[in-house]
């Protein structure tokens, strides 16, 4: 199975479930560090999910890592800041958009 295809089957099998699209994004995220699915797959099932969903803070960071992870900077910060938007307090967000602010 491509892992890009991963979350797309979520989405049509639970269609209103932000819970099960996050679960299956964050376990495409854990597939790509593994080595399991490449972190472009892992970008482009991020982007597919978020076109239909809007995500929330915790997807938004975890694409704003892969992102970070495959040196696209530029939309990883912008991804951080759209999930610092919805959840301004969280800590862990702030700490990684630091490191991606540091790598530029």
């Amino acid at each position: 199975l491509e892992a890009a295809t991963v979350l797309k089957q979520v989405g049509l099998r639970f269609p209103n479930d932000t819970d099960a699209a996050l679960q299956a994004g964050n376990m495409l995220a854990e597939m790509a560090a593994a080595g399991h699915a490449t972190w472009p797959e892992a970008a482009a099932a991020f982007a597919d999910m978020h076109a239909w969903w809007g995500g929330n803070a915790h997807s938004l960071r975890s694409a704003a890592l892969v992102h970070t992870q495959l040196g696209a900077l530029e939309e990883s910060l912008l991804l951080f800041d759209r999930a610092l938007a919805l959840q301004p307090d969280d800590e862990y967000t702030h700490s990684q958009a630091l490191v991606a602010c540091n790598q530029l």
